[in-house]
């Protein structure tokens, strides 16, 4: 029975890294969720700027976001109705908070601006 329990310990220990990375374990978690949350929020930046935003809208929410402070997007802006469709908020107002989603989220859109204003102008 102990032969087995120890077997168990050191196959818990190989997959996992080790002893070390067992007592580091919720550390890296929690690391390894802001990451998500950081990629996630980027993949909805990135969604959100091609689909729903105009240009100005998008300098609008770069130049408006600061990750120490909060701030509210009104319900004329198409991030409301983004925010909407995802099913994140039903009013009209999107609160942008100091979180790893926002952050991302920020990055995602500012990387279409830039791509946006690299392109050449269309003609009418």
């Amino acid at each position: 029975m102990i032969a087995m329990e120890l077997n168990q310990l050191n196959v818990n220990q190989t997959s996992t890294g080790g002893s070390a990375a067992v007592v580091g374990g919720p550390q890296a978690t929690g690391i390894d969720h802001e990451d998500e949350e950081y990629q996630r929020g980027h993949g909805d930046g990135i969604a959100w700027a091609r689909e729903y935003a105009t240009v100005d809208e998008l300098r609008d929410l770069v130049e408006r976001y600061e990750p120490d402070r909060s701030a509210d997007v009104d319900g004329d802006h198409s991030l409301c109705d983004f925010a909407s469709d995802k099913g994140h908020t039903t009013g009209g107002t999107v609160s942008l908070s100091d979180s790893p989603h926002w952050r991302g989220f920020v990055a995602g859109a500012e990387e279409v601006l830039d791509e946006r204003a690299s392109m050449p102008p269309t003609m009418p």
